[in-house]
C-alpha cells in the first residue's frame, strides 16, 4: 500500500533552572508530543482484485523530570520520565472483481492499543584513580491495554491487558592506558516489554515486509544481559575505536510463521510474535579515521553480528551481514570545494532464520561520489552520483513482495543535485 495524506502535529516545551552553592547544580523538565494522522491505500495499484484503504491515528505524548548533583568525588543524574503511546486504525477491504465484487471488510488493525509507560532512572559518575566508574539504574512500569480488541484476536488471546515491571541495571568503566589507549568495559542486564506492535498488531503487513504480523498482549519481556569491551586509541592523525560485545537474552521476542491465514491474497503468511526462551548474540564494530594530509582524510568502518537461537539451534532473524565501509573526503580551494569517494562491501548472508521465512541475501560492491561548494555566504550547491557502478542489489532486511516472493530491488545509478540557502 502507498500512502495517501500524512497529517502530523508535534510540540514540545522544555524548562531549566541552574542553581549555585549546593549540591544540586541544575533542573531540568521538559513535555513532548507527536500525533500523525496518515492515510494508505492501494489505488495507485495495478491490476488489483480489490481495494483497500487504512486510515491510521498514531499518538505520544510524555514528560521528563531530571536533576544533576555534583559532589566532591562524584557526579548524580537522577530522575523520573512518562511516556504513553497509542495507536487505532480500521481497514476497509472492498472486493472490486471475482464472485465476491462487491463485498466489503474491515480489519480492526490496531484494536485501539495503548502503552504507558513510567520509569525511576540515576546514573552515578566516579572518578577511582584514573579509573571512571559508572553505575546506572532504571526501574519501569509498563501496562499495556487494548480498548477494542478484534473478534479474531480475542480467539486467540483471551486476555489483552497486561501490567510489567522492568527493572535495568549496568556499570562500567573507562581508563586510559598511556597517552594514546584507552580502555572500556561495560555490563549490563536490562528488561524490556513488548512494543505495541509485537503485543497488539492484527493481521497487518508492515513496512516492506509482506508477512501480515500478529501480536501478543501477554508476551513476555526480553531480558538482556550484555558485556561490552571499548578499545579506543587516538593521536594527532589518527583514531581507531574497537567495540565487542557479546549478549545472552531470555525470552527474546521474534516472528515465526504459523498456519494462520492472511487477510490479503498478496501476503505470503502470517507471522506471529512469541518469546524465545534463551538466544545469544555476540559481534564487532571497528571504526578507524585518518589525516591523510590537509586536505585529504580517510575512514575505514566494519561491522559484524553473530546470532543464535539457543533452543532451536538455529541462526535468529533479521540479523544483517557483515557490513564494510570505506570513505576518502577531499577539502579544496581554502575548504570551499568538499568532495568524496564512498565505497560499500557487503557479504553474502548464509544464516537465515527458515521459522521466519528467511531467505540467502547475495553480496554487493557500491561506490559513490559526491561534492559541495559555497556560492557566496548563503548557497551550497551539493551533487553526485550514487551506485556509480549500477549494481544489481537488495538489502538482507528488505522482504520479498507478494506471493510470489519478488525481489524488491535498491535503486541503481542514481544521479542528484541539491540547492541550500541558508538564511541570514
Amino acid at each position: 500500500m502507498d500512502l495517501r495524506t500524512d497529517d502530523t502535529w508535534m510540540g514540545s516545551l522544555k524548562h531549566s533552572r541552574t542553581f549555585t552553592g549546593k549540591p544540586l547544580t541544575q533542573w531540568t523538565n521538559s513535555i513532548y508530543f507527536t500525533r500523525v494522522d496518515h492515510l494508505m491505500d492501494n489505488l495507485l495499484r495495478e491490476p488489483r482484485m480489490m481495494d483497500a484503504a487504512t486510515p491510521v491515528i498514531t499518538q505520544n505524548w510524555g514528560f521528563r523530570s531530571e536533576g544533576e548533583w555534583k559532589f566532591a568525588q562524584g557526579k548524580l543524574f537522577a530522575g523520573v520520565d512518562f511516556k504513553e503511546e497509542s495507536a487505532d486504525g480500521i481497514r476497509t477491504r472492498t472486493i472490486t472483481a471475482g464472485p465476491m465484487a462487491g463485498k466489503v471488510f474491515q480489519d480492526n488493525l490496531w484494536q485501539d492499543s495503548q502503552i504507558r509507560k513510567t520509569g525511576l532512572f540515576a546514573n552515578y559518575l566516579i572518578p577511582v584513580g584514573g579509573t571512571v566508574i559508572s553505575a546506572s539504574g532504571r526501574l519501569e512500569v509498563n501496562q499495556a491495554v487494548s480498548n477494542n480488541p478484534a473478534e479474531e484476536f480475542a480467539q486467540l488471546h483471551s486476555e489483552a491487558k497486561s501490567t510489567q515491571l522492568n527493572p535495568g541495571i549496568s556499570i562500567g568503566a573507562q581508563r586510559d592506558l598511556g597517552r594514546a589507549f584507552s580502555l572500556g568495559l561495560w555490563a549490563a542486564s536490562v528488561r524490556r516489554s513488548g512494543s505495541l506492535l509485537e503485543r497488539y498488531i492484527n493481521y497487518l503487513a508492515v513496512g516492506v515486509d509482506p508477512w501480515e504480523l500478529v501480536g501478543d498482549p501477554q508476551i513476555k519481556p526480553e531480558t538482556n544481559n550484555e558485556l561490552d569491551l571499548v578499545l579506543g586509541y587516538s593521536r594527532e592523525k589518527i583514531s581507531l575505536e574497537l567495540t565487542l560485545f557479546g549478549s545472552y537474552m531470555t525470552d527474546y521476542i521474534t516472528s515465526v510463521k504459523t498456519e494462520l491465514k492472511p487477510r490479503l491474497a498478496s501476503s505470503p503468511g502470517v507471522r506471529q510474535y512469541l518469546n524465545v526462551d534463551e538466544a545469544m548474540k555476540t559481534g564487532f564494530e571497528l571504526n578507524f579515521k585518518q589525516q591523510l594530509s590537509t586536505q585529504l582524510s580517510q575512514t575505514l568502518g566494519v561491522a559484524y553480528t553473530y546470532g543464535k537461537d539457543l533452543i532451536l539451534d538455529a541462526p535468529l532473524p533479521e540479523i544483517a551481514p557483515l557490513d564494510l565501509r570505506y570513505g576518502v573526503r577531499g577539502q579544496f580551494f581554502q575548504g570551499k570545494l568538499q568532495s568524496g569517494i564512498n565505497l560499500r562491501h557487503v557479504l553474502t548472508q548464509e544464516r537465515i532464520s527458515e521459522a521466519f521465512g528467511e531467505g540467502k541475501t547475495p553480496g554487493f560492491t557500491l561506490l559513490d561520489l559526491d561534492a559541495s561548494f559555497p556560492i557566496g555566504k548563503m548557497l551550497l550547491i551539493k551533487g553526485g552520483v550514487q551506485n556509480i557502478l549500477s549494481e544489481t542489489y537488495y538489502e538482507h532486511l528488505t522482504r520479498p513482495i507478494g506471493t510470489n516472493k519478488t525481489l524488491m530491488y535498491a535503486p541503481g545509478r542514481n544521479y542528484f543535485l541539491m540547492v541550500s540557502f541558508k538564511f541570514p
